[in-house]
């Protein structure tokens, strides 16, 4: 067992992800510079681990990727 103390998870939850969506995610987690941790994929969600200091980042980069489709700044 190993406990990790301030972290973050951060989802993207829809129907039928598949790989292309977690490229999308994981090149919109990069762009911000926010580092990824861990990920944990379900055809329903993208579950991503952060660092909490990068959990609004993290939120943000996925929001305008997925849903406003714009590049986070």
């Amino acid at each position: 067992l190993t406990v990790e103390h301030g972290a973050a998870f951060v989802s993207v939850i829809g129907l039928g992800f598949g790989t292309p969506d977690v490229l999308r995610a994981e090149r919109a987690l990069e762009k911000a510079g926010v580092p990824l941790v861990a990920l944990r994929t379900t055809p329903t969600a993208l579950i991503f681990r952060v660092a909490d200091a990068r959990c609004e980042d993290a939120v943000r980069a996925l929001h305008a990727e997925f849903v406003t489709g714009t590049t986070a700044v």
